[in-house]
Order: C-alpha cells, then structure tokens, then sequence
C-alpha cells in the first residue's frame, strides 16, 4: 500500500445560512481512515463535507489538511489536491471517458493521467477509454466519476452521496469495490451518506450529526452494540429492523 492520504482537521468550524448549519465542529479525521457522515436531512453533513474544498466558506474556525490551513492560498488550487465524487456525477457528455478522466489534471497544467490504469483500478476494461458517457450504465458512470477524482493523484477524497442514484445491487458492488480501492491506495475518504447500514458496511468510524453538531462519533462495532448514544441508536434501529423483518418473511 502507498503512504496514506492525510490528516484532515476541523477546530470550530462555523457556517450559517440564516440559521447555523454547522455548529462548531470539532474533529480529526486519521490519515488513511474511511469515515462516514451520516443524519437526518439538513443535519449539516454535506455542508460540512464541502467546506473541506472549500465549495462552501466557514464563517468561523478552519480546517486542515495534513496540518496545513485550506483557507491559505487560492481555491482552485486547493481542490487540484482533493478527489471528489458526487451523487449527479458531472460526466461531461460531449466528451470520451478518456476525455472526461484527463479533465482535471489538463484544467491543473499537470501531464496527462495513465487513463487505462485507472481504469483498471476501478475495474473497467481500458476500451471504455474511447465510449461516451451516455453509452454506460450508472454504476459504469459513477465509476468513471471516481477515476476522474483519482486522476490527479489525490490522496484525499469526499464522497457526497455517492452510490445514492444508483440501484441497490450496483450500489452495494460499487462501494466495496471503492472500499478495496481505499484500502489498496491508502486513501483518506470522508463520506456523506442516508444509508445507516452503507455507512456501517464500509467506514472505520461514523459520525452522526444533528443540528449542525457531530453528537455520535463511534466504530461500527460500537454503534450496533448501542454505546453511541441515542441519535445513533436510532439510526441502526432502522437497517436492524429491517434485517428482522426480512428473516421474519423467510420464516
């Protein structure tokens, strides 16, 4: 495995919309772990997620990555540095996948990307290089979207929602396969999800947020034994019952 992707740092981060969306946070998230950030709809997750590139601008606190402020230094420049991956995807549709792969690093004045290579890393034949986006699936699609966020060689990546467009079976195959590509790559990935059991499934650790604050920070293991608190234990109860119900129509 290559050096893992970096720290990144939220010391009383701050954002309001009228009212606060996220409510001083903070938290560290370890090099190289795979975090979840899951709650109720306008909980502050995506909010929070994007202030790390800084799509949206803290109005109070900061953030770090690897130590160093995200506020210093232009944003554009910042993001050649972050992978991110979102639910919409964004493939351009005029565009070839090799085309849409290489985007990024062209945008950045950085050499072209090996496209076949990372291709192969999300499990898609280097023939594809050539297709249009409107010639693959969704799951095809949103795995291009990843590779397009892998392209510059970032070792940190957000992931806002990413499988939610897709269908149960795919989406379920394509967040193990990023899973493996996290562990395999040493990645930092800090991931916006609704789904409870996709959150207990592929994160290190979780964070429920309500209200604009982080109330459950807790291993999988310990969300379902029920030592997270009761936002938390709300939340598995949903996956848990369920699971329940189904066993209970096999029997």
């Amino acid at each position: 495995m290559e050096d893992s992707g970096p720290e990144v740092r939220f010391e009383q981060v701050t954002k309001r919309f009228g009212g606060l969306a996220v409510d001083h946070v903070d938290c560290t998230i370890a090099a190289g772990s795979f975090v979840a950030l899951v709650g109720g709809s306008g909980a502050g997750k995506s909010t929070l997620l994007r202030m790390v590139n800084r799509l949206v601008e803290p109005d109070e606190g900061r953030i770090t990555i690897g130590g160093r402020d995200v506020g210093e230094g232009a944003a554009p420049l910042l993001r050649r540095r972050i992978g991110y991956v979102f639910q919409s995807i964004g493939l351009m549709p005029h565009m070839s996948v090799a085309e849409n792969i290489a985007l990024p690093p062209r945008i950045a004045g950085a050499s072209a990307p090996d496209v076949a290579e990372l291709l192969a890393m999300v499990e898609l034949p280097a023939d594809y290089a050539g297709r249009r986006p409107d010639a693959l699936s969704g799951g095809e699609r949103q795995r291009v979207g990843v590779a397009r966020a892998l392209a510059t060689g970032a070792k940190l990546m957000l992931l806002d929602e990413p499988f939610g467009a897709l269908d149960p079976v795919t989406r379920d195959a394509i967040g193990r396969r990023y899973r493996n590509l996290h562990d395999r790559l040493g990645l930092t990935s800090i991931m916006v999800t609704h789904d409870m059991a996709e959150a207990l499934l592929l994160a290190d650790r979780v964070l429920v947020m309500a209200k604009g604050r982080i109330v459950a920070d807790a291993t999988p293991t310990e969300m379902l034994s029920g030592r997270a608190g009761p936002e938390a234990d709300a939340l598995v109860a949903v996956p848990a019952r369920q699971a329940e119900a189904i066993e209970a129509l096999r029997g």
